[in-house]
């Protein structure tokens, strides 16, 4: 096999893109990981792990033999109507379609991904691999997460990990909370400033600084949340106090209107940690029917009538960790997704 590189521009991101990254490199052997397109010869292998339309592509030509592109999912470009381009935008998103014409392949994360990327780009389903991702080894091992310095103000609570973009449904997720008088641990950089507001005037302030149309469901959500102590907001963590959380928790939730994958479902079952997710084919296909208990995401007095169901019924909380936990090894198997990479490469 000839040598294979990994761009990589970036590798301060720890979830979403940057952990796929990261996952990439775990499984393809002799992955060498670079931003330098110089160091490339024209007999390689290249491998650009993201795909952004509202920018500018990556490649415009051709610089090795052999060029795959991952495409993640096309989330902003499927739902418009939330993620609004401008002229610029629209104008990078041509020249990124554009682009797709000079990759051999495109590996993508689920079915469910495979599907919209035809539909929305018009790729020919042929050209489309899907290669589910894996977790970094931390998942894997046995080992307690450790608490560090979160110190949470409840001690049965739910999780969410992640971003907040209007997919998250953070807005129904949020008001399902307030229905069912439960409480909820938020993970993620992107709560990072809602740690810190101390009064109104200190929030309105910073709702001013969210004025992007993109962001109406995060400014909605933020005065909800504002002073509800029945919400924790942790910013980001590491990996270990990650695992802690989960392992202490009620349920991580996933309620979303859209993914491309969904790895805190994994995440969460790694850790013995059930999952409440929304009804859509993603997380079907990810966790099977018996995986995770599922509920309607625009149905907020639904999704608190089964955040109820996974504090009252504990047996019910048992059969999901076990077979979310026998889907993890069906599905993120390090050495069956390493072989599927391997015969890409080949």
């Amino acid at each position: 096999m000839k040598k294979v590189f990994i761009y990589n521009p970036n590798d301060s991101t720890h979830r979403g893109g940057g952990r796929y990254l990261k996952s990439l490199a775990e499984v393809i052997d002799g992955a060498s990981l670079t931003e330098d397109f110089s160091r490339l010869e024209s007999s390689d292998t290249l491998i650009v792990p993201f795909w952004k339309p509202t920018e500018r592509p990556v490649i415009n030509g051709r610089i090795c033999q052999k060029q795959i592109l991952c495409l993640l999912d096309v989330i902003p470009l499927a739902h418009p109507d939330h993620f609004p381009l401008g002229w610029k935008g629209r104008w990078n998103v041509r020249n990124s379609k554009k682009a797709l014409i000079h990759f051999d392949k495109i590996v993508t994360i689920s079915h469910h991904s495979k599907s919209e990327i035809t539909r929305v780009l018009g790729v020919d389903e042929k050209k489309i691999e899907v290669i589910y991702p894996t977790l970094e080894p931390i998942f894997f091992d046995k080992k307690i997460g450790s608490s560090a310095d979160i110190n949470i103000p409840f001690k049965d609570y739910f999780i969410y990990v992640g971003d907040a973009n209007w997919n998250k449904n953070l807005v129904n997720i949020a008001k399902s909370i307030k229905e069912s008088d439960s409480n909820l641990v938020l993970v993620g950089k992107v709560f990072e400033k809602l740690k810190s507001l101390k009064s109104e005037e200190e929030l309105e302030e910073h709702l001013k600084s969210l004025n992007h149309i993109e962001q109406k469901s995060l400014r909605e959500f933020e005065r909800i949340t504002f002073e509800d102590k029945r919400f924790f907001f942790t910013g980001f963590i590491n990996d270990d106090e990650l695992k802690y959380l989960y392992q202490h928790a009620i349920a991580n939730i996933l309620i979303s209107f859209d993914e491309g994958f969904g790895y805190s479902f994994f995440e969460a079952a790694s850790q013995a940690c059930p999952s409440l997710l929304s009804d859509i084919d993603v997380f079907r296909e990810i966790s099977t029917l018996d995986g995770a208990l599922f509920c309607d995401p625009l149905d907020c007095h639904q999704i608190a009538m089964s955040i109820n169901e996974l504090i009252n019924k504990p047996t019910l909380r048992n059969e999901l960790i076990i077979t979310s936990s026998k889907r993890l090894i069906d599905v993120l198997d390090k050495n069956k997704i390493s072989k599927m990479w391997m015969k890409l490469l080949n």
